[in-house]
C-alpha cells in the first residue's frame, strides 16, 4: 500500500520558494502580503525607491491591491536592521 501522506513542511518550503520567486512577503497571521517590485526606481538624487503593493485575497480568491507604499530602500533596510530581537522562547516551570 502506498503512503500518500504529504507532510506540511514540504508545502511550506515549496510555498516559500514560490513566494521568493514571485517577490511576495506574506503576513504570518492574515491573508495579506506585500508584493515587491521587479526593480527599484533610482532618482537623480541617488535615492532608491521601492514601490510596495499591499495585497489581499479578493472575491474568488483573486489578488486585490489594498494600497501602494513608496519607500526609500536604504531607509527601509536600515530600519529593519535596527529592530532588536526579543527571545520569547523561555523555559517552562522555572
Amino acid at each position: 500500500m502506498t503512503n500518500n501522506v504529504i507532510y506540511g513542511g514540504f508545502r511550506s518550503k515549496r510555498r516559500k520558494k514560490d513566494d521568493r520567486e514571485n517577490r511576495i512577503l506574506r503576513c504570518e497571521v492574515s491573508d495579506r502580503w506585500i508584493q515587491l517590485p521587479t526593480a527599484t526606481d533610482l532618482t537623480g538624487g541617488g535615492i532608491d525607491y521601492l514601490s510596495l503593493d499591499v495585497m489581499t485575497s479578493g472575491s474568488n480568491d483573486k489578488p486585490r491591491k489594498i494600497c501602494e507604499l513608496i519607500v526609500n530602500r536604504t531607509e527601509l533596510i536600515a530600519l529593519i536592521n535596527e529592530i532588536p530581537t526579543i527571545d520569547h522562547r523561555g523555559t517552562e516551570n522555572e
